[in-house]
């Protein structure tokens, strides 16, 4: 698996981002991306039940996935931030 810089990353968060925020209130934006990211480290640690069998998973490492998901919320919780500030 080709590993893309982090630059490329975060350019495509960032936009993503963007379009996201739209017509959402922080608040809202930081309950969805938390239970993305809640969900993401459970399908790590455990995979998922599929016909009563787990599935999956990646043993407890982090996927990229994952780690994405855990920046929507660093970026959530500025946002909330910038806003108290």
């Amino acid at each position: 698996m080709q590993r893309m810089p982090l630059s490329v990353l975060d350019s495509r968060n960032y936009r993503q981002d963007q379009k996201w925020r739209e017509g959402v209130n922080d608040i809202d934006r930081l309950k969805a991306a938390s239970k993305e990211l809640v969900d993401a480290i459970n399908f790590d640690d455990n995979g998922a039940m599929v016909g009563g069998k787990w599935m999956g998973g990646n043993g407890g490492l982090l996927s990229r996935e994952t780690l994405q998901k855990a920046d929507a919320v660093r970026r959530a919780l500025n946002a909330l931030a910038e806003q108290v500030a």
